[in-house]
């Protein structure tokens, strides 16, 4: 997206007036939030769909698929759903275009502030079903967590679009799996490497060790998984 030009677009467009952009969406800012306009509302209330079902459970799946499934859904849409999905991934990590928040894109509600910024209401939901995990652990395994799943959503668009349904792997099978994964990266132990590494970082910072759901994190060693609750 960071090269792609104005000119690039028209082309593809098949647009000759080389202005139309800048005089329909006031540039490319704005011709990404009129995409955004265009699929945010229904992948938003699918979102809300998901987080009503993952209020009700104390399991830690239906938070997961909060996360995993509305973007997901797009896969076995049109060209212009898995386009969007390849767009979305490329932004989630962070953008350097003229707005670098894009903070009201999605829709997403923030519920609560942690220590590392506000989080979305399934995030909080997810945080809550799984063991505490220690500042900043968590923040940085739900922004892994986070990217490696839009990444991986819009490389199965790249490769549906280009070799078809046909040469593809099942995508509610891939989705599932994808779940599986991202779980997986939240609730995996924490290593006695890791939380010496950790509390040599608290004391180099003066901070006290402080888990990202606010209750006491408990630290593992090797080979000596946390405590999870029921998936």
């Amino acid at each position: 997206m960071e090269g792609t030009t104005l000119a690039d677009i028209n082309e593809a467009a098949g647009q000759r007036n080389t202005s139309a952009i800048q005089y329909h969406f006031e540039g490319r800012d704005g011709l990404i939030r009129a995409i955004y306009q265009r699929f945010v509302p229904p992948l938003t209330e699918h979102y809300e769909e998901l987080v009503q079902r993952a209020r009700a459970s104390k399991r830690v799946r239906p938070a997961a698929e909060a996360i995993v499934l509305p973007l997901g859904r797009l896969l076995t849409g049109d060209w212009r759903d898995r386009a969007f999905v390849e767009l979305f991934a490329q932004m989630f990590a962070g953008t350097r275009i003229s707005d670098p928040q894009w903070a009201d894109l999605t829709g997403i509600r923030l519920v609560r502030r942690n220590g590392e910024g506000e989080i979305g209401e399934a995030e909080a939901l997810l945080l809550d079903r799984i063991a505490p995990l220690p500042e900043p652990l968590g923040s940085i395994r739900m922004t892994v967590a986070g990217t490696f799943v839009a990444r991986s959503l819009a490389d199965f668009a790249r490769h549906w679009d280009k070799y078809g349904p046909e040469q593809s792997e099942d995508p509610q099978l891939f989705i599932s799996n994808l779940v599986d994964m991202f779980i997986a990266t939240m609730t995996a132990p924490v290593s006695a490497s890791t939380s010496a590494m950790l509390a040599t970082v608290n004391e180099k910072r003066g901070r006290r060790s402080r888990s990202v759901n606010g209750r006491t994190a408990r630290r593992a060693g090797d080979g000596q998984p946390l405590k999870r609750k029921q998936r």
